[in-house]
């Protein structure tokens, strides 16, 4: 898909079919845009390096977590476990917060060492509070304490 002329092909046999007359030139024109500022292979490279670090450091957050209910999971096997929710909540958009799948699939996974539903579903929605909680909120108290005006952002 990233190169124009695989992605091209893909396109013009799978979607093009189903989109209607009126909106096929529109349609084609944004295909063909969207590969003017495709970044090289090259370019992602730091980004994706950056991505798997900030997964160890979040995942390492819910390890710590974890070792409060004494699991005997080993770090790389529970780092690849937080990774896979991840990503699964990414694939599969049916939750708000991907709450639930992420829950569903700590529970199976950690399951398969031995670990409490429970326990596996505590461990999961804690290290949702830690990650994605706790941050926003030093942000909120940040942009308040600074002055953030929400007018401000909007209408300018």
């Amino acid at each position: 898909m990233i190169q124009k002329r695989s992605g091209s092909k893909l396109f013009n046999f799978f979607i093009k079919r189903f989109i209607p007359k009126k909106f096929k030139d529109r349609i084609s024109q944004s295909f063909d845009a969207l590969y003017e500022d495709i970044p090289r292979f090259r370019d992602l490279i730091i980004p994706f390096l950056i991505n798997i670090l900030i997964r160890i450091i979040t995942g390492t957050g819910i390890f710590i977590i974890a070792q409060s209910f004494s699991l005997n999971v080993p770090y790389i096997d529970f780092i690849f476990i937080n990774v896979i929710a991840v990503i699964a909540i990414g694939i599969i958009p049916i939750s708000v917060g991907g709450l639930g799948i992420r829950e569903g699939i700590f529970v199976y996974l950690l399951g398969t060492y031995g670990v409490a539903p429970d326990i596996a579903f505590t461990i999961s929605l804690s290290g949702y509070f830690v990650k994605m909680l706790v941050p926003s909120i030093v942000g909120l108290l940040i942009s308040l304490k600074k002055g953030f005006r929400l007018e401000e952002v909007l209408f300018e």
